[in-house]
């Protein structure tokens, strides 16, 4: 797609009328904001009941006109929605159990698997979450109550998915919560897990993981496999770790020292299996589809079927799942013949995951994704487009005497500006979020980001085809592009690490306050909507974000 079809800033994508969903997401992470900070300790029935009122004399004054209508209707539904959401959070916020404080204590139980952490070949242990189905005799109360896990398997190494069911033996105590609000235990506390087991080994498998848990499980060991072909030195298999961490999301595939440098640039977001990957594999099957000449409905129903195998066999993380949602969306829209909005999809995928969990919207991984994605549509993709206009190569000349050279030069051009802009939304609308879960503040990381991301693309996509030729069992065609695979690898990893040794681009820091992060997130969208809409402004409000950002990290950052 060329950039003059992306949506301009003022005359599509940044009009609040465009979006009707927005007006319903807004309310709704308000009323949640509102229960997970102000205690109420009545019934959720006192809310629900004025929230019901609001709603409906709102959509009753909707359907009049004058004053009423445009001045009254929408402050009334909002605050319906408000109160409506804030009850939702009441209800379907997880409680402790009674007496959960137990001391740490051996204990021996069944639990099936919900989630896996960590490849069991690959360090030897078994880590993920678990929900505890016959608990030890002494302590009934613990059936069904959710428990983070770390043992030693001891057999049945193939058979551990999600779905099976594994008697185990070891220590079993409370999740203790260190204060961290973005960190791991706040994480497993606000999903409802509060058991930790440790300290102890499997005994039994009881009862296997579903039989498509199973061939997603068989499909990711073969493709990891069909990733280390080849990979005979330790510093080729340490470049197909980098492989098999961004197509299969196995961050424990790489070393420390890797993981280390990526974790300090800023660029570890390339290892996550989230909108970017399903984006970059969604975007390659669709342009597969698109030059087969495929039809539109038969191409977006094979398309997503496809991502949703993909999402699978990565083990379907949350963060892959919202990215499914938000693909097929879109993609439906597609095969109806309909006209396709991300925006509108991006709004829909999250009122849904927040109507399906609504603890999803303190978890540091939904306020990523939404947020990178959010700002590459609302600000990278319009700041793009005016890049392109201001710095548009051979202006002066008709596009139509431009010679071959000319052409490939503006196309290239073109395509590092989209790259920039899209890298400096990205790395500028998740600053806030990475100071406050990684301890990290890096502005070296747009530079970086913006040279990277195409970089990594490429090689998530080679990485992809490598896999599909292992799949049918063509390990010649597997291990030649492996070879490819690796130089993309090197050349990535070295940009990283030359990237680090340039002084003042990246640091170590906190917020003084830790609520500053999502605050000043939320001050650059607003302030960044509101002066979009000033009938006056020109370009200015391409300059909103940053100066927000510059204002709070002034106040609120502090260097470690």
């Amino acid at each position: 797609m060329s950039l003059d079809a992306t949506v301009d800033a003022r005359a599509g994508l940044g009009r609040l009328g465009h979006w009707p969903l927005l007006w319903l997401l807004l309310p709704i992470v308000l009323g949640y904001v509102l229960g997970a900070g102000m205690p109420w300790q009545g019934s959720p029935l006192w809310l629900i009941v004025p929230g019901l009122v609001l709603v409906m004399v709102a959509l009753w004054l909707s359907r009049g006109s004058g004053p009423l209508k445009y001045g009254l209707w929408g402050g009334l539904f909002i605050g319906g929605v408000i109160l409506l959401a804030w009850a939702y959070w009441l209800m379907r916020e997880p409680q402790p159990p009674t007496g959960f404080q137990l001391p740490p204590r051996e204990a021996e139980f069944s639990m099936r698997i919900d989630r896996l952490f960590a490849d069991v070949r690959q360090n030897g242990q078994l880590s993920g979450l678990a929900t505890i189905e016959g608990p030890p005799k002494l302590l009934p109360a613990l059936g069904g109550q959710r428990a983070f896990f770390v043992v030693w398997p001891e057999q049945f190494v193939d058979d551990y998915a999600p779905g099976a069911r594994v008697r185990v033996r070891g220590r079993l105590g409370v999740l203790e919560d260190d204060g961290n609000d973005y960190g791991f235990n706040a994480f497993l506390i606000r999903s409802g897990v509060y058991y930790r087991f440790d300290s102890g080994s499997t005994r039994a498998l009881e009862r296997p993981a579903p039989e498509y848990e199973l061939i997603a499980r068989a499909l990711n060991l073969r493709i990891r496999d069909s990733l280390r072909l080849g990979a005979e030195t330790e510093n080729e298999r340490s470049l197909a770790g980098i492989s098999e961490a961004m197509l299969l999301g196995r961050k424990e595939a790489l070393g420390r020292s890797q993981k280390e440098r990526f974790i300090e640039s800023g660029t570890m977001h390339l290892f996550a299996v989230s909108g970017l990957h399903i984006g970059i594999i969604a975007g390659a099957i669709f342009l597969i589809f698109d030059l087969l000449r495929l039809p539109r409905p038969i191409g977006a129903v094979l398309g997503l079927a496809l991502v949703t195998a993909y999402v699978m066999v990565v083990g379907h993380p949350p963060s892959a799942l919202r990215a499914l949602l938000m693909v097929g969306i879109f993609w439906l829209a597609v095969g109806f013949q309909r006209k396709p909005s991300a925006m509108s999809a991006l709004l829909f995928s999250a009122i849904g995951v927040l109507l399906w969990s609504p603890q999803e919207l303190l978890r540091p991984g939904f306020q990523l994704s939404y947020a990178v994605v959010g700002g590459i549509l609302l600000y990278g993709l319009p700041l793009s487009q005016f890049l392109a206009e201001r710095f548009r190569p051979y202006r002066f000349l008709p596009e139509d005497s431009w010679s071959l050279r000319q052409r490939t030069w503006a196309k290239a051009w073109r395509w590092f500006l989209l790259a920039a802009g899209v890298s400096f939304a990205a790395t500028l609308f998740s600053t806030p979020l990475t100071i406050a879960i990684f301890g990290v503040f890096t502005p070296g990381a747009v530079l970086l980001n913006t040279i990277l991301l195409p970089l990594a693309s490429v090689a998530l996509v080679t990485a992809g085809v490598s896999a599909v030729f292992g799949l049918v069992g063509a390990w010649p065609v597997s291990l030649l592009i492996n070879h490819l695979c690796w130089v993309l690898n090197w050349l990535l990893d070295k940009i990283v690490a030359a990237g680090l040794l340039a002084p003042g681009l990246f640091h170590a820091a906190e917020w003084r306050y830790l609520p500053l992060a999502p605050i000043t997130l939320c001050l650059m969208f607003l302030g960044y909507l509101i002066v979009l809409h000033l009938p006056t402004q020109r370009a200015g409000y391409l300059w909103t974000p940053p100066a927000i950002l510059a204002v709070m990290l002034v106040l609120g950052l502090r260097l470690v």
